[in-house]
């Protein structure tokens, strides 16, 4: 692949220089979520049953989509691709009919050049199973200090003998879209609905503003305060120090080296991860299998390694790869293996936290 040997002569300099030592741990901050501000969306009608006290809240928070959002104590979640369902029960969450309770969807999504929050409201309006339209008109709202888009729900959804009330709201932060879908039962609204509404203004996103940001490679990334960056052309490496980029030989530390490379014709990122494990193909280290991992909002792959390469004491890392418009994407995470459980949460904090800007 074009130009991959160059950039991997200076990761192996980088995996040779890596000794282990006592350092002082270094991770990124993170800010605590705040709790939920109160609701804003509606209130319980004139004359509506008190709703039951606010309960108790904990946080959901997703490194990968970088989003965190507070749900009730008592209720369940369940993960799938791309999307997260909270539910006050399992079953709710496993399709059975609703006859009570509630839940709320939400779902990450890549925009397209062209799509705005309004065609994710649209889509999702035009998908649901309802057999009226909404009650009103989309309307703006703030969701996680960014600009959305709401739009209530009350109707009957087909083939169902209930009425149901809920909202459908969506909004963007860094090219991500962001759809919430969200309702109970009509009568148990004046219950589950300030909950679910203070579940959405709960919503905070947690890579406001990544510390690195590369137009011409496509890609931002956060990483940790006292950290130093190197551009090298098409190869950017992040590190504990300066000695280290430099390759020379230090007491400690760990970096992060990003790759972009435009994928020929017939190239994928599979070629990319096989080009660096050929580097490390030896007895000297022992890489594991491939393991699917989500980098950016996209489905991408990861192997780890392990080694001892002659002269030095031992390093463990691992090699992320994912494609996005025609760009593959290379992230070499490694440090020395005594401290890798201490490098290996900011490195993975790292990748959590890559956005891609699109070249």
């Amino acid at each position: 692949m074009r130009k991959m040997r160059a950039y991997l002569i200076a990761v192996g300099v980088l995996a040779a220089t890596l000794l282990s030592c006592q350092v002082p741990t270094v991770s990124l901050s993170v800010p605590w979520l705040p709790q939920p501000r109160p609701p804003l969306i509606w209130a319980p009608a004139p004359g509506s049953p008190t709703p039951s006290p606010e309960p108790e809240l904990l946080p959901y928070l997703d490194p990968s989509a970088g989003i965190s959002v507070w749900y009730p104590s008592d209720w369940v979640y369940e993960e799938f691709v791309d999307e997260v369902v909270f539910a006050t029960s399992e079953e709710i969450i496993a399709g059975t009919e609703l006859y009570s309770g509630a839940a709320m969807m939400l779902r990450t999504i890549d925009l397209g050049y062209s799509e705005t929050v309004d065609d994710l409201v649209r889509k999702a309006l035009a998908e649901l199973p309802f057999n009226r339209p909404p009650n009103d008109g989309p309307r703006e709202c703030t969701i996680g200090g960014e600009r959305g888009v709401l739009v209530p729900l009350e109707g009957r959804p087909a083939g169902a003998d209930v009425l149901m009330k809920g909202f459908v709201a969506a909004v963007e932060h860094h090219g991500r879209g962001y759809l919430f879908v969200a309702a109970s039962i009509l009568d148990e609204w004046p219950q589950h609905g300030p909950v679910l509404e203070a579940m959405l203004n709960s919503v905070e996103f947690t890579h406001d503003e990544p510390g690195y940001t590369n137009t011409d490679l496509g890609f931002a990334i956060a990483y940790p305060d006292g950290w130093v960056v190197e551009e090298q052309r098409e190869t950017v490496i992040f590190a504990t120090s300066q000695a280290v980029i430099a390759g020379a030989e230090l007491e400690g530390g760990a970096a992060m080296v990003v790759i972009a490379e435009r994928l020929g014709d017939g190239e994928s990122i599979v070629d990319m991860v096989e080009m660096v494990l050929s580097e490390l193909s030896s007895d000297d280290f022992v890489t594991g299998s491939s393991t699917a991992m989500r980098v950016g909002g996209h489905e991408g792959i990861s192997i780890d390694f392990s080694g001892n390469p002659e002269g030095y004491t031992s390093v463990q890392g691992f090699v992320a790869a994912v494609e996005h418009e025609g760009w593959g994407h290379l992230f070499i995470a490694l440090s020395g293996a005594e401290k890798w459980c201490s490098h290996e949460p900011v490195l993975h904090d790292m990748l959590g936290s890559v956005q891609f800007t699109g070249q």
